[in-house]
């Protein structure tokens, strides 16, 4: 979209054609930031990556995007609260200071944000290889990802234990539907005990690492997608600091 957007309809539409979710209920002026945002960094030219990148299957200006989300998340400094029994019980049952109290709070917190995102940019990043794209949210078949020609389809979790009962259900039924209009059918689970399984209604079960494998043909990816952030964390405590460094900003 390369004409100027001036209307919240535009801005949504932008964020629906470049797959960029959960935005959709911002206010108009918070869009706008996350438009120009997602334009400027998209039309930055890195001529050198940086050292830490290990990922060159995947656009760098696009993966930066999709961090943003989780400085969001890792720089939330909101104030947690805890019912008085609870806070009692830590506190002269188990010695815990007021400030290891409010510590241990602030992680469990972040922990429970984060999981909800972290199955999002999964999705994200596994749009991004060649020949495959993100299906976004609201897709017709209701799955995560597809490849470009759409023979497969895939629903991404971070974890098994992020599925309940009904979720599981839900995530069967979607991909038995797939496979009843002849594709292939998986679920990708980020961190699982398990390898690949084929169940009796044809859908292949498959961890984070061996899926990444079938995208980028490589076993280390996964680690190298940990290893990338981690720097990413390490050198740059907020998105501003990454955006400056790489002189976005």
């Amino acid at each position: 979209m390369s004409y100027r957007i001036t209307s919240k309809k535009q801005y949504i539409e932008y964020c629906q054609t470049n797959k960029i979710s959960g935005y959709s209920s911002l206010k108009e002026e918070e869009l706008k930031y996350i438009v120009e945002l997602h334009r400027k960094i998209m039309r930055k030219h890195v001529e050198h990556l940086p050292s830490w990148y290990k990922l060159p299957e995947i656009s760098f200006n696009k993966f930066i995007f999709c961090l943003k989300e989780l400085y969001d998340i890792y720089n939330d400094d909101a104030a947690q609260l805890l019912n008085p029994i609870d806070k009692s019980a830590l506190k002269y049952i188990h010695g815990y200071s007021d400030e290891e109290i409010q510590n241990a709070l602030k992680i469990s917190h972040l922990m429970r944000l984060s999981a909800m995102k972290r199955g999002i940019l999964h999705q994200r990043i596994m749009g991004m290889f060649p020949g495959y794209k993100d299906l976004g949210t609201g897709h017709q078949s209701k799955c995560d990802i597809a490849d470009e020609s759409e023979t497969m389809v895939a629903e991404i979790k971070s974890a098994g234990n992020t599925m309940n009962s009904s979720s599981k259900a839900s995530v069967t039924n979607n991909l038995k539907k797939a496979i009843k209009q002849g594709l292939n059918a998986y679920c990708v689970i980020i961190q699982w005990d398990k390898t690949e399984e084929v169940d009796k209604h044809g859908i292949t079960w498959i961890c984070g690492k061996r899926f990444y494998k079938k995208l980028s043909g490589r076993s280390s990816f996964l680690n190298d997608l940990y290893y990338t952030i981690g720097e990413c964390f390490m050198r740059y405590n907020t998105f501003d600091e990454l955006l400056t460094s790489l002189e976005i900003a």
